[in-house]
């Protein structure tokens, strides 16, 4: 019905995908703009984040299997600091 002259053909199939992705790029910069910050939410509660929790996620971590031994212990020095490199190295 809407045929009629020979219609749009290739090139209006084109310009509408081309207007279709511009909107869309448009949608998700509208929103990105009108959220800022929500990918900082994760790296901002990761910052915070207390030595006794990271100990407790290392602690699940050997407990998981996750880690060897050698590794749980460089990186619950790393968590300690310093302070914990003269401690008797114990699970």
């Amino acid at each position: 019905m809407m045929w009629w002259n020979g219609g749009s053909g290739w090139v209006g199939w084109l310009l509408m995908g081309a207007g279709m992705a511009a909107f869309l790029v448009l949608v998700v910069r509208w929103l990105t703009a009108l959220l800022p910050g929500v990918g900082e939410i994760q790296a901002e509660r990761l910052r915070t984040l207390e030595p006794q929790d990271a100990l407790r996620i290392l602690n699940e971590r050997l407990a998981r299997g996750e880690l060897e031994v050698q590794e749980y212990q460089t990186c619950r020095r790393r968590i300690r600091g310093a302070d914990d490199e003269q401690a008797p190295q114990t699970l």
